[in-house]
């Protein structure tokens, strides 16, 4: 089965956060229980020391994988440092 690899771009609401921290959440929390598995995190700087992260994150082309990415997507959005979550892109991808 095809699996879809997508990009969130994930924007914090304040340059004072500890950034090590939200990628550990961003990589091992959110994710618990739902079918996402999260490939990579970068850091992309916006402006006046902001940083955006973009995750690369991996679910099944279905409904089940739509289903937990959407989760996922609102898991992250509920965090207290998280202003903004966009889906920035998605591919399908054949290769496990």
């Amino acid at each position: 089965m095809a699996k879809v690899l997508t990009i969130l771009k994930v924007v914090p609401n304040t340059v004072e956060l500890d950034k090590e921290a939200l990628k550990k959440r961003l990589m091992e929390n959110y994710n618990k229980d739902i079918p996402v598995e999260v490939l990579q995190i970068n850091e992309e700087p916006l402006h006046f020391g902001l940083v955006a992260f973009k995750v690369a994150v991996r679910t099944t082309d279905d409904d089940d994988g739509a289903e937990a990415l959407e989760e996922y997507q609102s898991r992250v959005e509920q965090d207290d440092v998280v202003e903004n979550v966009e889906v920035e892109m998605q591919t399908l991808s054949h290769a496990d």
